[in-house]
């Protein structure tokens, strides 16, 4: 448990934020720009892993080897712990919009009666140069500690995986209200979204292990699909299940890396 434990644990923390706003345009004083930076929603809770092995062993009519699924009381404050998320977005992208503005004072009044929206940012950078600088350590002398190797492993085999920008502290956006609108940045905004609504599952199928090895050695880390396939437990069920560590695993065709991908959608039929 320590090993898939560490492996979600990394792939949080390095995951990229959302960006809830355009940069501030006008009132420029000496090139001092807003620079608009991510910031992480995260409505993660222990209960997650417990879902996601529900969700993935239960059928469409919520039927598991152990017997029928039911929504009760502890579902819904589940549910509504992530709904609630979307409120701390639009209030963090308003007060964006309106008060993060260009100008000093504009900006110096705005922290003074908002502080956590810089602390926040601030604190994820911190968080994850703490990171950054482990991994260039371990790119540049190998290995030093138990730790060391836990981190080698998750990530040369796909456990945890790296976002393209993973060696790089606090990437501003810069991009105009036009760009920020459009459809693509939109998408890639609600990815990140959904990414903290749920917790990556403990245990990933051998495709999702390979994808993402693949992924981190594209991004300048370490890791390779090979490396990303058990020599144990990976063989049960392969003829009938593609080799995927059934059941604690199994991903439904059109599923993201988390079982939540589409959760977003189903709490914005009522907005």
């Amino acid at each position: 448990m320590k090993i898939v434990k560490g492996a979600q644990a990394l792939t949080e923390k390095m995951q990229d934020g959302v960006v809830t706003a355009p940069a501030p345009e006008g009132g420029v004083q000496g090139g001092a720009r807003a620079v608009q930076f991510q910031k992480k929603f995260d409505a993660r809770s222990p209960e997650d892993d417990t879902m996601n092995m529900k969700l993935q062993m239960m059928d469409q009519n919520g039927m598991t080897p152990f017997g029928q699924v039911y929504y009760d009381d502890k579902a819904a404050r589940w549910v509504e712990r992530k709904a609630a998320v979307a409120e701390a977005v639009n209030f963090d992208s308003y007060f964006n919009v309106n008060f993060n503005k260009n100008d000093l004072a504009s900006r110096q009044w705005a922290q003074q009666i908002n502080p956590e929206f810089y602390r926040s940012r601030e604190r994820e950078m911190a968080e994850k140069a703490e990171v950054i600088l482990k991994l260039k350590g371990i790119q540049l002398r190998g290995p030093q500690s138990n730790e060391d190797l836990y981190t080698q492993f998750l990530i040369e085999t796909g456990r945890a995986k790296l976002p393209p920008d993973w060696d790089r502290l606090g990437p501003g956006y810069s991009g105009d209200e036009e760009h920020f609108l459009s459809d693509a940045n939109i998408a890639l905004q609600e990815n990140r979204l959904r990414q903290g609504l749920i917790r990556m599952p403990v245990f990933l199928t051998q495709g999702q292990r390979a994808s993402q090895a693949s992924g981190n050695n594209a991004v300048g880390a370490w890791g390779s699909s090979a490396s990303a396939r058990n020599p144990f437990g990976d063989q049960t069920g392969q003829a009938v299940n593609g080799a995927r560590n059934q059941p604690l695993s199994r991903q439904k065709p059109g599923d993201g890396n988390t079982v939540g991908f589409d959760f977003q959608k189903f709490l914005g039929q009522a907005q």
